[in-house]
């Protein structure tokens, strides 16, 4: 009979992964052919138990071979057994707790992310909720405006005007050349309006 993987390292069927680990590389060093002492087989099985032990899925396998579960068998299929991980610390594996949570609730904190994304977007993709006034694009020279909140729209002349479009010009700077007026863009074109005092 085979000495058991567990018995080639010198570690408990319940040592951690940190610990096998360490079991080999001192096991690696007594039976490597090289040292007095040492042989090819020595070595061999060292290697054989570290390759099934060292990897978490070939080790829960051979824990299966080695304790079989007796299920009865009532003429259907044998469902395949399953061996749960117990819950190892972190520091089994080598990492931080900090990072170990970090990484684990990684999915969360992105869901959270794009849910708040989208509320945000969605509130304020109308201007915060409040209906938007579409501004009266067809200006032109001569027409009353009246400017509210950076926007300026057309409205007949009864006195609540702001001012007169004195010119519609293709850059800010060119309002200057006249007097009294001061440049406002248009809404919906890469002009400017020229507003002078109304009367």
């Amino acid at each position: 009979m085979t000495t058991s993987h567990y018995l080639t390292l010198g570690v408990a069927e319940s040592a951690t992964a940190a610990e096998i680990r360490s079991a080999y590389l001192t096991k690696a060093q007594v039976a490597h052919p090289d040292r007095q002492g040492g042989s090819d087989q020595q070595m061999r099985a060292v290697n054989d138990a570290w390759a099934v032990l060292g990897d978490p899925d070939k080790r829960r396998d051979y824990d299966l071979q080695l304790h079989p579960r007796t299920m009865p068998n009532f003429g259907g299929t044998r469902p395949e057994p399953t061996v749960e991980e117990p819950d190892r610390p972190p520091e089994a594996d080598g990492t931080s707790p900090a990072v170990f949570h970090m990484v684990r609730s990684a999915p969360t904190i992105l869901v959270l992310l794009v849910l708040g994304g989208l509320f945000f977007l969605s509130a304020f993709a109308n201007g915060g909720g409040e209906p938007q006034q579409r501004p009266n694009v067809s200006i032109e020279v001569g027409d009353c405006i009246t400017e509210a909140a950076g926007s300026i729209r057309r409205v007949p002349c009864d006195g609540s005007t702001t001012g007169i479009a004195q010119a519609i010009v293709a850059e800010a700077q060119d309002c200057v050349s006249r007097p009294g007026t001061h440049a406002v863009p248009l809404p919906t074109a890469p002009k400017f309006v020229c507003i002078g005092p109304p009367g």
